[in-house]
């Protein structure tokens, strides 16, 4: 089963060339935590030479900000860990495929642990507390379909993107037959999440709210599924679901990457859960308060002023988070959860699967240093000087 997750695009090799390995803070800019929230009452976007903005600010109630450290998700691997990861695979077995097994039936799967049924069911849980869930609804979907001569786990279909964590209630697809409503279907999600997964959440983290969703189609053109992206959120402020993980231990170009992490939840109607997948669900321990950050209005500029003046981007959503950054090849070592500003740059459909394409734009909301990633492909530090 593949993951659920974003195919990109990679970005054009001139980009890459705006490189500078510096940082452009100035404590001079950082403001008060209230007054962070005040500016976000009244700011407007205007559009600069290079970003045009599509959206319009996202009132947040920021009354406190923390720095949290966690480990590396290579860096699970102690007894107790494993140990919990597998006890995991047998609790959602039964839970979520009505299937009673114990932990001999549990094998090591490189650095998870994973029960199937082929062809029937599939739970696989890392030490990290990543995880992937096939029920079998799921299986059944991808039978019913095979029957029918219609390919839904290959790389002819497109998807569709419904919304970005907004109001979309009046919004219907047909999917075998039935018309889904986009917003009853993530909302159930939502709940579907906190109810069934909450042991996979940390203390730091006080919440759930929908990303986005995408409506995914088959060979025949029709509509099959929908999926949900799910955030966490700590202190009411989301934890970063966009960004790139290197899967390449010794890359050509670059070790920089933002770390996404989300919950994606597959539908094939408004109550109905086909698999869910879990990435980088990493321990946050060592929350540290943030009194200063950068305001919205300096981030627009630095955001700005960081791209090169030939590169233009409709922006489509931007608001702080929880976000890490690394540049360890090995990915080992604790991270730290740092708030930045996230611009959302393009959403753009595509023709393989899981294609919602998405750059991301991220400016450290402490110290005012600028990444830019394509989701997926790379992740680049730029500061112009």
């Amino acid at each position: 089963m593949k993951s659920i997750r974003r195919n990109t695009i990679i970005l054009c090799s001139f980009l890459f060339m705006i490189l500078v390995f510096s940082s452009c803070s100035n404590n001079d800019n950082l403001k008060e935590i209230s007054e962070i929230s005040e500016e976000m009452k009244s700011y407007k976007f205007t559009d600069t030479e290079n970003l045009h903005f599509e959206c319009t600010p996202i009132l947040q109630k920021l009354d406190k900000i923390y720095t949290f450290t966690s480990k590396s998700p290579s860096d699970f691997n102690d007894d107790a860990e494993r140990e919990e990861a597998i006890q995991r695979v047998v609790k959602y077995s039964e839970k979520f495929c009505g299937q009673k097994i114990d932990k001999t039936q549990v094998v090591a799967d490189g650095s998870s642990y994973l029960y199937e049924e082929p062809d029937q069911l599939q739970i696989t849980v890392s030490a990290n507390k990543s995880f992937s869930i096939a029920t079998r609804s799921y299986f059944g979907l991808l039978r019913k379909n095979s029957e029918l001569g219609i390919n839904v786990n290959g790389t002819d279909q497109s998807t569709h993107i419904i919304f970005n964590g907004k109001d979309e209630s009046g919004k219907t697809y047909i999917i075998d037959g039935k018309d889904i409503n986009v917003k009853t279907a993530a909302e159930y999600a939502q709940k579907w999440v906190k109810d069934n997964l909450s042991d996979m959440f940390d203390p730091v983290e006080d919440g759930v709210e929908i990303a986005d969703a995408i409506a995914v189609k088959s060979s025949d053109g029709k509509y099959y599924s929908f999926h949900v992206r799910i955030a966490s959120t700590a202190s009411g402020v989301r934890i970063n679901e966009n960004g790139f993980v290197d899967p390449d231990p010794n890359p050509s170009v670059t070790t920089n990457f933002i770390r996404p992490t989300y919950i994606d939840v597959e539908m094939s109607d408004e109550k109905t859960i086909l698999c869910t997948t879990g990435m980088f669900r990493t321990v946050k321990t060592d929350k540290n308060e943030i009194t200063m950050i950068l305001p919205l209005s300096e981030a627009v500029k630095k955001a700005a002023e960081g791209l090169a003046p030939n590169l233009e981007f409709n922006v489509k959503d931007v608001r702080l988070k929880y976000c890490v950054h690394s540049t360890n090849k090995t990915n080992k070592g604790p991270n730290e959860y740092r708030p930045m500003w996230c611009f959302l740059l393009e959403v753009t459909e595509g023709n393989s699967f899981y294609s919602v394409v998405t750059k991301d734009l991220f400016v450290d909301a402490i110290d005012g240093t600028i990444y830019l990633s394509d989701s997926k492909q790379m992740t680049c530090e730029i500061c112009k000087e």
